[in-house]
């Protein structure tokens, strides 16, 4: 993971276009995700009623899970006088990713980013590959 994660730092859309070939969709190039994913279409589209109902459902779920995991200490102790505690500190900087090849699963996004949301990462990087 942290040999992928540097050789996206140093190459780019080179290495990201190389692992979405390896691990989603053989046949993408940087032509394919253009024509795929458009500039002008980026950000969300406009979705059906339903849909932004589920969508807004499983963030109200996901948010409400995650923000019981929200302690920043536990601790305990047993019968004999020892002390156990947990510190909770979240990541500096998290990655998602949505896959977008035969099965396409944008919930996986929500999944992905609120938790990060929640736990105050200052930074987070998501990405997806296009679709055959």
């Amino acid at each position: 993971m942290e040999a992928i994660i540097a050789d996206v730092r140093r190459r780019g859309d080179d290495a990201l276009l190389e692992y979405t070939r390896r691990f989603d969709f053989p046949k993408c190039s940087q032509a394919t995700l253009r024509a795929r994913i458009p500039r002008s279409t980026r950000r969300a589209p406009e979705l059906p009623e339903e849909c932004r109902r589920w969508f807004a459902l499983a963030h109200d779920r996901i948010t409400r899970f995650h923000e019981l995991q929200r302690r920043t200490r536990s601790s305990t102790a047993d019968g004999d006088g020892d002390a156990e505690c947990v510190l909770v500190r979240p990541f500096a900087a998290v990655g998602g990713y949505v896959p977008g090849g035969s099965a396409r699963l944008p919930f996986v996004a929500v999944d992905a980013v609120v938790p990060a949301k929640i736990a105050r990462v200052e930074r987070y990087r998501g990405g997806h590959s296009a679709a055959p």
